[in-house]
């Protein structure tokens, strides 16, 4: 992440311009490189236009402004057969605020997705690198944001395969790490280590069963100290996590027309300083393919996880979403998040998330999106409370 800069009227006019025109500027769908028979280059990017009217998620403070975002990226993908591919994408991020100009900044951000099919045997990597400043409603405080936005660093690696035992039987296992860094003053860093291990009977030719466990272990660091209106917050002792997750589950076309994975069971989670709990966790992803242009989304989960304050805590919820293809140039979406969250301590809140979306794609190569996002948090802490609209406008290119 470079350091904020203020651009000049003039380099700001010239930069939104820019932003606003580059995804119209080629004329080929094609790649734009071509190495041999198996890998090609890709330019893959967006430029967006985002009205935010509460960028620090606060209650009595909020602070709106037009946000002018141009997102350059390179895709290498390699491997066209059905077997195995590996897709490699950077993507550098412009943020131009029109006000706060105080906050203009760009980002890096790398992914890396893979898979390795061969007999009985399925791998799967995946790794990124994001560096993140923003405020989304799992960064608010016991204290809010006033001032300023939240920068961080995010590391994510996954490394999972499948073997097929028999006909009917089959086993899965991975390791998944994760590594979230705050270069903002009063947060908790971590480190978390997950191993998932799973077995699956089918039970018909469309169904599995599966008994599995999953341990998940988190290296939560002190919170650090910070300042709010002018008084200094001290640093905080935090503890480390160990969790072990039973459970049993289902997958597969589990009715006609749907299709997805669900899994429940109990978590208990070894609370290094004391305080160990447990709880009933589940999990639920699936998909409904209503009509050949209708799909409805439905997902539901409980866990434990950790605040940015390095807090344990309980997270319930669930998604209902549906899209749908108007025609081969048109298609939409919309959804609603709900989620309740219980902290160690007496904070419990209720986010309410619903969005609406649209897409235009005139040509293969070109997307053309609209979206309207509203947000609601409520809490027994009135100083984390918050509502917040966003509306952007947006257009992506691959070619």
């Amino acid at each position: 992440m470079i350091k904020k800069q203020t651009l000049t009227k003039q380099a700001r006019t010239l930069w939104v311009t820019s932003a606003l025109l580059f995804p119209f500027i080629t004329p080929s769908a094609a790649a734009l490189v071509s190495i041999g028979d198996s890998a090609e280059i890709f330019f893959n990017g967006s430029a967006s236009v985002r009205y935010n009217d509460n960028l620090f998620l606060n209650k009595d403070n909020e602070r709106s402004d037009t946000i002018f975002i141009l997102s350059p990226g390179v895709e290498l993908n390699v491997g066209k057969r059905a077997n195995a591919n590996v897709n490699l994408y950077y993507r550098e991020d412009f943020y131009l605020y029109d006000k706060n100009s105080d906050l203009d900044t760009n980002t890096s951000n790398v992914f890396l997705e893979s898979f390795w099919k061969q007999s009985r045997l399925d791998l799967r990597f995946d790794a990124s690198f994001e560096q993140l400043i923003q405020t989304t409603p799992d960064l608010v405080r016991n204290y809010s944001n006033i001032h300023d936005l939240v920068e961080r660093e995010r590391i994510r690696a996954n490394l999972r395969g499948e073997y097929e035992i028999s006909e009917l039987t089959s086993a899965s296992a991975g390791i998944g790490y994760s590594k979230l860094d705050f270069k903002s003053p009063g947060f908790s860093d971590r480190e978390i280590v997950t191993v998932p291990l799973n077995a699956y009977y089918s039970i018909t030719p469309l169904v599995d069963l599966s008994l599995g466990y999953r341990f998940r272990h988190a290296d939560v660091s002190d919170q650090t100290a910070y300042t709010y209106n002018n008084v200094p917050i001290p640093a905080q002792a935090r503890s480390d996590y160990q969790d072990h997750y039973f459970n049993i589950g289902a997958r597969g076309e589990l009715a006609p027309k749907l299709m997805g994975e669900a899994r429940a069971g109990y978590q208990y989670r070894d609370v290094r300083d004391g305080g160990n709990r447990d709880t009933l966790s589940f999990s639920a992803d699936v998909s409904h393919f209503t009509t050949a242009n209708t799909t409805l989304l439905v997902g539901l989960f409980r866990d434990f996880d950790i605040s940015v304050e390095g807090q344990s805590t309980t997270r319930t919820g669930g998604s209902l979403g549906v899209r749908h293809t108007f025609s081969h140039l048109i298609s939409g979406t919309a959804g609603a998040n709900y989620y309740e969250r219980s902290y160690s301590g007496v904070r419990k809140d209720k986010t309410l998330d619903v969005h609406v979306g649209a897409t235009y794609s005139p040509i293969t190569y070109l997307d053309l999106n609209a979206t309207y996002i509203f947000r609601h948090n409520d809490s027994n802490i009135n100083a984390v409370e918050f509502d917040n609209n966003i509306f952007s406008v947006s257009a992506a290119l691959r070619y």
